[in-house]
C-alpha cells in the first residue's frame, strides 16, 4: 500500500513541497482460528497501517531480496483535498488533469470525494494478462462485500460471502447438475471397460500430484 511519507520526523515536513510517497507491504490475514468480527478486522488493519506510517522511511528496495517483488497488487487510498483554496490566501489552485501509470499488474485506488457523498472505487490493471470480465467480477464482489459490511459490522469475517445467493446456486448447484442416462442393463465394471477402450490414455483419477489413466487404472483393478 502507498504511504504519504509525511509522518517522517522532520521539522515542518507537512508544509514542504515534494514527493515523499512510499510503498510498503501490508499483510491482511483473515485465516485466523479465532473468530474475528468485521469491526475488529478493520481496527487491526488500521493499527497496522499506523505502524507502517511510523516506518514510512524504510526502503522497499532493501526489503525485496535480489530485486524480487514482495507483492503484485497495489492499494491506494487518496483522501487529500484537490478542490478549493484558503480564503485568506491569494493563491488559487485548480486541478487540470493527471496521468498515472502503475508498475503493478493490478492496482486498487479509492478516492475520497471530499464533501461529495461516497467513495470512488477504481481498478487499474494490465489488460494483457487480466481479462476485463474478471475485473468486472472483482468489482461486483467488492460491492457485495461492502453491502454486507454496512449491514452488520459485528459479523464474523469468516461469514462474509463472495457470491450472492443467485451466483452460489449457479456455481454449486446448477453447474453440478451432471445427471446422465446410462445403460442400466450393464454393470459398472462393463461400463468402465468400455471407457478404457474409448480413451485408454485419458486421465481417470487425480490425487494430489499423482494421476492414473484409464488403462493404468484398469490394469491395477484387474
Amino acid at each position: 500500500t502507498t504511504l504519504s511519507g509525511r509522518n517522517i520526523k522532520i521539522d515542518n515536513i507537512e508544509e514542504s513541497v515534494g514527493l515523499y510517497i512510499n510503498t510498503l507491504p501490508l499483510i491482511v490475514d483473515h485465516r485466523k482460528e479465532n473468530a474475528t468480527t468485521i469491526i475488529e478486522g478493520i481496527k487491526e488493519i488500521q493499527d497496522n497501517i499506523n505502524e507502517i506510517n511510523e516506518r514510512s522511511n524504510i526502503s522497499l528496495g532493501k526489503l525485496q531480496k535480489e530485486g524480487k517483488r514482495l507483492f503484485d497488487s497495489l492499494f491506494v487510498y487518496e483522501n487529500y483535498p484537490v478542490k478549493g483554496y484558503r480564503k485568506e490566501s491569494r493563491l488559487k489552485l485548480e486541478f487540470k488533469y493527471g496521468v498515472e501509470k502503475l508498475d503493478y499488474p493490478i492496482g486498487v485506488i479509492a478516492y475520497d470525494r471530499n464533501n461529495e457523498e461516497g467513495i470512488l472505487f477504481k481498478i487499474d490493471y494490465a489488460s494483457e494478462i487480466i481479462e476485463e470480465e474478471k475485473i468486472e467480477k472483482i468489482l461486483d464482489i467488492v460491492k457485495y462485500l461492502l453491502e454486507q459490511i454496512v449491514e452488520d459490522v459485528s459479523k464474523e469475517v469468516g461469514r462474509l460471502e463472495y457470491l450472492t445467493k443467485e451466483e452460489y446456486n449457479k456455481v454449486a448447484i446448477k453447474w453440478n447438475e451432471t445427471e446422465k442416462e446410462y445403460p442400466s442393463d450393464k454393470t459398472v465394471n462393463e461400463l468402465f471397460e468400455e471407457q478404457v477402450e474409448k480413451s485408454p490414455d485419458s486421465v481417470a483419477l487425480i490425487y494430489e500430484n499423482k494421476q492414473l489413466t484409464y488403462r493404468e487404472l484398469n490394469e491395477r483393478a484387474n
